[in-house]
């Protein structure tokens, strides 16, 4: 438990341990408020009920008051103790209040961070590491491990409350204080040594099975036409109901368990009291006395009793997270962590592009990989030019737009924009570019913000949407939404269609004027009267912007002012359409088949 606690101590910003440092002030106050108000109920039963006025703690108080009668001393220590006693419980609460807030903003802010951590890793980290995963810390991973700070928190408050009465306990009646303390630390030492590693093991089987659960869903929701022509509807229903019961079954458990330190402890408690009153009646005291001692023993235990609970609950359930807290421990501390965050907070520098892209002897592997996916691969881009890059699968044409993108580091050689070289300042690089990928996301949001996205609403610019959907011939579509701008698209842009779904995207990079538009495979999943729409819109782009295409489609690349045929990571060819098609015997084949080179997408292991 002490290394889960350090963990988390680790994750936190200075700022946050500084929060968390602070609410020790009002966690020290409650233990002198807890002490007072219990020892108070001495003098309480003495005065009041007794009519005695020996007791320690009752002289105490009698010194503090003025000279009275019986009855009117009784009515001052009884409102004396229902004073403290109220003021305590509020204090406890503004106490436990602070707690709650400050873990839940910090929860806030994490939750945001790691958040930033994923999706500003590289491409590799995602093709590394399952979606669902990720989902998973960031929905609950983040929220149980710093509440498990909230925990230790708690735990810290309950363990000092519990030394208060007992020190007081010790004041009064020291040999049956520590004699009961004994007996109880080590019933609890015994429960948390012997039940604490069952915990960890139901707590890391709980968050296996949770991101088992998260995946299955997700791929089935993704795939929901497949799954219905498939009929595949049962097969699904039973994989998911053998993780989801796989999951109650642990979770039957671990919920079981968190009332046995309660039920075990009250156990404790009985006869533990009834050894106390063994202890007080064989030491021959006086009846008044026993029951004042009693007394005070009985108000301590409703305070321990739960305490004691919260305490050994709160460390059985510190432990059962303790995959959580590993996981997100390694986000935060991973090497990619520091990368990531000064890459986000670093200003972007401009980056001038006025003549060519110029691209030295790439060499890129995937990890893992036999082969390389580019070698050596060189190419100078004219501003103004269009290029279309055409091959099989695996010929490494989307690895060189990741590249180009910025989204892969190749392993050697340059990317040099008019000279400089572009990996030294990729964020100044990349607001030159604009990208329509294969797969189009669009979001389950407004026309407007999927165009203008990520810009607050306030500074996105109407005349700039109109415009780009009118270069992208969508302005009709709108116009006959009777929202307009505001319409809808729902999830996955299920209002459009596959053409519109493209010409969105279009109209996406279009948006901030980029320099530079990369097509990655962006026909390739239309019918040939929609992709040839489409084509038309990039067409009427040629000149004004500096246009790559990958292209499967040789349709798709005819008017372009250069073709790139790669093979195995290089240039095999290069010229025009018209020129290949006379020179080169490969590409003049798979002309042949069908206007088309090859049948499958390529895919990330390019």
């Amino acid at each position: 438990m002490y290394h889960s606690i350090r963990q988390i101590i680790e994750i936190l910003d200075v700022a946050s341990r500084r929060r968390f440092a602070l609410l020790f002030i009002p966690m020290t106050f409650m233990l002198g408020f807890e002490v007072v108000s219990i020892g108070l109920i001495l003098p309480v039963i003495q005065v009041v009920l007794l009519g005695e006025t020996d007791g320690k703690i009752t002289q105490y108080i009698i010194a503090l008051l003025p000279e009275m009668e019986q009855g009117a001393l009784g009515l001052w220590v009884a409102g004396i103790f229902a004073f403290f006693f109220v003021f305590k419980n509020i204090s406890l609460l503004i106490t436990i209040f602070l707690i709650n807030q400050t873990i839940n903003n910090v929860i806030a802010k994490y939750t945001k961070n790691i958040f930033l951590i994923y999706i500003s890793n590289s491409l590799i980290f995602h093709f590394k590491n399952n979606s669902a995963e990720l989902l998973r810390n960031i929905t609950a991973g983040i929220g149980l491990t710093l509440e498990a700070g909230r925990l230790a928190l708690l735990m810290v408050l309950d363990a000092m409350l519990m030394l208060g009465a007992i020190f007081l306990l010790v004041f009064v009646e020291p040999y049956a204080t520590l004699g009961a303390a004994i007996s109880l630390g080590a019933i609890g030492f015994l429960f948390y040594k012997i039940a604490s590693p069952l915990f960890r093991y139901w707590g890391e089987q709980s968050m296996n099975l949770e991101g088992d659960l998260i995946k299955w869903v997700n791929q089935s929701l993704a795939g929901i036409r497949d799954v219905k022509l498939l009929h595949a509807h049962n097969f699904l229903g039973d994989k998911v109901g053998e993780v989801a019961n796989d999951y109650a079954r642990f979770a039957s458990r671990s919920v079981t368990s968190i009332h046995i330190p309660r039920l075990l402890i009250e156990t404790a408690v009985v006869v533990g009291f009834l050894g106390v009153i063994s202890v007080l009646l064989s030491m021959d005291r006086s009846s008044a006395s026993v029951v004042s001692i009693l007394g005070l023993f009985g108000m301590a235990a409703l305070r321990i009793m739960p305490s004691l609970n919260r305490l050994l609950t709160s460390a059985s359930e510190i432990r059962r997270r303790e995959s959580y807290i590993k996981t997100i421990h390694d986000a935060f501390r991973s090497p990619e962590r520091e990368s990531t965050r000064h890459s986000s907070i670093a200003p972007i520098r401009p980056l001038q592009f006025a003549k060519e892209i110029k691209i030295e002897n790439l060499t890129y592997s995937y990890p893992d990989a036999e082969h390389h996916a580019l070698r050596e691969f060189s190419l100078v881009i004219r501003k103004g030019e269009t290029i279309g890059f055409v091959g099989s699968s695996g010929a490494g044409k989307s690895t060189l737009m990741d590249i180009i993108l910025g989204l892969l580091e190749p392993s050697s050689g340059r990317l040099l924009i008019d000279g400089h070289n572009a990996y030294e300042n990729i964020a100044g690089w990349q607001q030159h570019i604009g990208f329509v990928p294969q797969q189009i996301f669009v979001m389950d949001d407004t026309i407007r913000r999927n165009i203008a996205f990520a810009i607050d609403e306030d500074v996105i610019d109407d005349r700039r949407v109109t415009a780009v959907l009118a270069m992208t011939k969508l302005e009709q579509f709108v116009d006959e939404m009777p929202a307009g701008l505001d319409t809808m698209l729902g999830e996955h842009g299920t209002r459009l269609s596959g053409g519109q779904r493209q010409r969105v995207a279009i109209a996406r990079a279009l948006y901030r004027d980029p320099d530079v538009l990369v097509f990655d495979e962006a026909t390739s999943a239309l019918d040939n009267v929609t992709e040839q729409d489409v084509t038309h819109a990039i067409e009427n782009l040629a000149g004004e912007k500096t246009i790559l295409i990958v292209a499967h489609r040789l349709s798709t690349v005819r008017k372009c002012d250069k073709v790139a045929f790669m093979k195995g990571g290089r240039i095999e060819a290069i010229g025009t359409y018209d020129e290949l098609l006379a020179s080169n015997d490969e590409f003049r084949h798979l002309a042949q088949l069908g206007d088309s080179v090859g049948t499958e997408t390529e895919g990330a292991s390019l």
